[in-house]
């Protein structure tokens, strides 16, 4: 960042890179993102597969549909009315053993099946939806795994990694400093500071950190 010259250099065009730059330049100064990847947004990417589009992380858009409390925020750094909120009855998604399982279906038996067992891969899930559900196996047109190495090929997100930092007892949603000792000048937004992570962690934490620099700007 040039306090001088307004100027500022965002490391990572993600949603939290990009959020900063829209922030920085409501702000006054002049901003240049800088992306390895050559398509911006980070994990909130997504690839096609037999005719369908797979996404990594838009489910993770929470409360954002209108009139909730970050509906305001997402506007003010893009149009998010583009976007249509549905919220399925009959989906669920489980973390077991470290493995996200994510079910369509409204059966209590069936979703403490898939759990019980911590099938290794889409073809075991496929078995026990055919065992429970005879003739499901036909139906099922395409499927996707992902795993860390689709993240890194898709991201190049460090060790393939979904998020910045875990919750724990201790740390809990503690937000973690935004700047580095001995770094002047240097901020950091994201996931990297927010642990549980998700979108809204890129939104708040530009949010925060660009009107932290500007009122800190706003002293020289």
């Amino acid at each position: 960042m040039d306090r001088n010259g307004r100027k500022m250099i965002i490391i990572g065009g993600g949603i939290a890179g990009l959020c900063a730059g829209v922030y920085a330049r409501k702000s006054g100064f002049a901003t240049q993102i800088l992306e390895m990847h050559k398509i911006a947004g980070g994990l909130a990417t997504a690839w096609k597969r037999g005719g369908y589009t797979f996404e990594n992380c838009i489910h993770w858009l929470v409360g954002s549909k209108k009139g909730a409390d970050l509906n305001g925020w997402w506007r003010e750094v893009f149009d998010i009315d583009r976007i249509t909120f549905y919220d399925s009855p009959i989906q669920s998604m489980h973390e077991h053993r470290g493995r996200s399982i994510t079910i369509h279906c409204d059966n209590d038996l069936l979703e403490k099946e898939l759990l019980t067992k911590a099938p290794e891969d889409a073809a075991e899930i496929i078995g026990i939806f055919e065992k429970r559900y005879p003739g499901s196996k036909a139906k099922i047109e395409v499927a996707d795994v992902a795993t860390p190495a689709t993240v890194i090929r898709y991201t190049n997100n460090w060790r393939g990694s979904m998020e910045g930092w875990l919750l724990t007892p201790k740390t809990r949603a503690k937000q973690l400093p935004c700047t580095v000792p001995g770094l002047k000048s240097f901020y950091m937004v994201g996931q990297w500071i927010s642990p549980g992570g998700g979108l809204p962690s890129g939104l708040i934490t530009a949010r925060n950190v660009i009107a932290r620099i500007s009122r800190e700007v706003e002293k020289y």
